[in-house]
């Protein structure tokens, strides 16, 4: 069908995103491959009513957790790793996926439910990229929290890779270093391009 057949202005829903420049408009999630950019699948967010009945609602309850499900579908059992923004990430989204047989790191910032955040706040860096990783195991499933201090700490979920640190960029004569600062950064495999 056309999406002319739809609702204002040719959409099937229109979404407000206060957060967004222009705050009204069609929202979409997708799933794309980080090599080459393609866009594998694509959901579009079709309001409250009808996304809390779509596949994996009912076992998972959370919104980012079933529409991330939806769109990885094709490469369950693969193994795969999937990286979400926080709009996807929280430790639910990570035991479903191992469930789903698929590996999954995300930042988190809203859904701390599970999460050490709290006891990851009260840790205090020293310096610019001093780090924490926990471990934990849930249903069955490794998981790990991990944060770095930046100018605003960052949280991430991950099922997948090893807490031995690894180095962002690689300078001619070996050396590894954070590009932007001009420093050696260490950074958790698991957040880094395999």
């Amino acid at each position: 069908m056309s999406l002319c057949h739809h609702g204002a202005d040719g959409m099937p829903h229109v979404t407000r995103i206060d957060r967004k420049p222009k705050g009204v408009g069609c929202e979409l999630n997708d799933c794309a491959d980080a090599d080459t950019k393609v866009i594998l699948q694509l959901e579009i967010q079709e309001g409250a009513e009808v996304m809390v009945s779509k596949e994996y609602m009912a076992e998972y309850k959370l919104v980012g957790t079933a529409q991330l499900l939806r769109l990885t579908k094709p490469w369950h059992g693969s193994g795969r790793a999937v990286s979400a923004d926080s709009a996807f990430a929280s430790v639910a989204t990570a035991v479903a996926c191992r469930k789903n047989g698929i590996h999954f790191t995300g930042l988190v910032k809203t859904a701390t439910r599970m999460y050490p955040k709290k006891y990851i706040d009260e840790v205090e860096f020293q310096e610019l990229g001093d780090d924490i990783t926990l471990t934990s195991s849930m249903e069955g499933h490794n998981i790990m929290a991990h944060a770095w201090g930046d100018k605003v700490r960052k949280c991430f979920v991950s099922t997948h890779s090893t807490t031995l640190p690894e180095n962002l960029l690689t300078s001619g004569d070996g050396e590894r270093y954070l590009m932007k600062m001009g420093m050696k950064l260490d950074r958790l495999k698991c957040i880094t391009k395999p």
